[in-house]
């Protein structure tokens, strides 16, 4: 798997994010970058801030990187090495987390999620994890805080056949589930229970089939009008401890009043949130 990209504000979410991402790599041998950002305060026309005190934040956050580095990287014990490297960044999270995954070319971000409470955080505000998600072409993996890591040998991955343009969209699925020795349910929501699959979805069926070959993997189907509610209600009659989806790209208005069921699941899942991006060839 190509580098890891962990953004962290040093709080218990994205700590938690960071163990997850430590687990991975030490299975995929990937490189881990440690991302964090933060924006310059604005002073008062009299107390204007000197280049120095910026360079003496930056630095204070740097040290603090190396920190949890020295601290929670410390694999000596199980003579596992991970390569690791520090990035401080000023400016608006969710942009320096893209424009870093796409100089370092990263295989996957691994980020906290905490939710949000309320209909404008949560209908409009949304969440930086939700954001990234939103506007990444990398997939993005949203970690809750209160998750623990018990491997990734059930996963759960929840889309319309007829949405997967292109089987290369799988391709970091693929790759964690032969690392975990993972078993996939491949789960779809119809609305009517007397809905049949159209040719076209019985022929991606197929082509999905074939291209788990290598995988445990079946197929499950949930009748249910909503959605998101029949997923997470999967989710956990099944113990699935990584729920996958494709992350497709909506148009501003529809980003903005939170119609992506990717989106609500980011809010909702108590569950490790895989968002894969729309590959279209």
């Amino acid at each position: 798997m190509k580098a890891i990209l962990v953004p962290t504000d040093f709080s218990k979410c994205a700590y938690n994010a960071m163990h997850f991402a430590i687990e991975i790599a030490k299975v995929s041998k990937a490189k881990i970058f440690l991302l964090h950002t933060y924006q310059l305060p604005v002073p008062p026309p009299e107390d204007q801030m000197s280049p120095v005190s910026f360079f003496e934040i930056k630095e204070e956050n740097i040290n603090r990187l190396k920190a949890l580095v020295e601290n929670e990287f410390n694999l000596e014990k199980t003579n596992i090495h991970l390569e690791t490297e520090c990035i401080v960044r000023a400016g608006f999270a969710v942009d320096e987390i893209i424009d870093v995954a796409q100089e370092n070319n990263v295989g996957l971000i691994v980020m906290g999620t905490q939710g949000a409470s309320g209909f404008i955080q949560k209908y409009i505000l949304g969440s930086n994890t939700a954001n990234v998600i939103a506007k990444s072409k990398f997939p993005v993996m949203a970690i809750p805080e209160d998750a623990k890591h018990l491997g990734f040998s059930k996963i759960l991955f929840a889309a319309d056949f007829h949405e997967i343009k292109s089987n290369s969209s799988l391709h970091t699925l693929m790759k964690l589930a032969l690392l975990f020795n993972s078993t996939i349910d491949l789960f779809t929501v119809r609305e009517d229970k007397e809905q049949l699959p159209t040719l076209t979805e019985a022929i991606e069926g197929l082509s999905l089939d074939k291209y788990f070959e290598r995988i445990p993997h079946r197929f499950q189907t949930a009748v249910n009008e909503n959605t998101a509610q029949a997923i997470d209600k999967f989710v956990k009659e099944s113990r699935a401890n990584l729920l996958v989806t494709i992350s497709h790209k909506h148009g501003y208005l529809n980003l903005l009043f939170n119609k992506s069921i990717t989106r609500e699941l980011a809010f909702h899942t108590s569950t490790p949130l895989l968002c894969l991006p729309e590959q279209l060839e």
